[in-house]
């Protein structure tokens, strides 16, 4: 989970044009990509929703012999951010054969409190164009497709698998369900993981628990796992272990065991 070493100013550079080609050019196809290293390619890549650009960060891995399992990674009230914990998370997935797509979805949201609850069904839009944008890649299998968010990423993961049937798999990490969706209840999820630590300040764990027992009345596949002496940001070997447990649970539900290969990193420069 340690920072990234700092870009050379060229390589940076030649990052920001292919960026700018692509975010104000109208693209939303992936930019063309160039090599740093023997296995890590860098690129940026968009789709539209609610009349913006929303920036995606891509993590895949090389071998793309037959259609990839996806993940829709949701980042949580402070955005992407530098990304140490959204791209570490990114990364562990892609390396066990998972084509990870980190969504700035804030882009599309232009005014007022991009984080607030007046804002949680627009953010479920830009989701849902972003699961569209996602599922139409010429290397991705769209029927193997899940979602996994932190914080508020996994309150808005857990509200739109509530809603889309493309959605396979879900895991929520330090989240919980919103109270609307507390009120009127889970109408059909997919199997769904939940990851929580039990000394979190920001989302109570009790959250967790709430989550839970609507899937457990609604009848919905789910597992639970409470991390004891645990904040709102895993850590260390917590990080560790809850990275490997997504891994596992969306190999389970959404791909046949033993595609695993190289990473091939598409990045966005210029993160907010």
């Amino acid at each position: 989970m340690g920072g990234k070493a700092a870009r050379p100013p060229f390589l940076y550079l030649c990052m920001l044009i292919l960026a700018s080609g692509l975010l104000f050019g109208g693209r939303t196809e992936p930019a063309a990509a160039m090599m740093i290293g023997p296995s890590v390619l860098d690129g940026v890549s968009a789709f539209h929703s609610n009349g913006s650009q929303v920036r995606v960060d891509m993590f895949v891995p090389r071998d793309q012999e037959h259609p990839l399992p996806a993940v829709v990674l949701l980042h949580g009230a402070s955005g992407v951010g530098d990304g140490y914990l959204i791209y570490a998370m990114a990364e562990r997935l892609a390396e066990t054969g998972l084509a990870v797509f980190a969504v700035h979805y804030f882009d599309a949201i232009k005014h007022g409190n991009r984080a607030g609850i007046g804002r949680y069904y627009l953010r479920d839009e830009v989701i849902a164009d972003a699961i569209d944008y996602v599922s139409s890649l010429h290397f991705i299998d769209r029927n193997r497709l899940g979602l996994m968010g932190y914080s508020l990423g996994a309150f808005q993961a857990l509200e739109r698998a509530n809603r889309d049937g493309r959605v396979r798999a879900v895991v929520a990490l330090a989240g919980g369900m919103d109270g609307r969706r507390v009120s009127e209840g889970v109408e059909s999820m997919p199997p769904t993981l939940i990851l929580h630590g039990n000394r979190d300040g920001i989302v109570p764990v009790n959250r967790a628990m709430q989550a839970a027992q609507l899937l457990e009345a609604a009848g919905a596949p789910y597992e639970i796992e409470i991390s004891n002496g645990v904040s709102h940001v895993p850590r260390g070997k917590v990080f560790d272990q809850w990275m490997q447990r997504a891994a596992d649970f969306f190999h389970e539900n959404l791909t046949v065991r033993g595609l695993i290969s190289e990473t091939v990193l598409l990045r966005t420069p210029g993160r907010r």
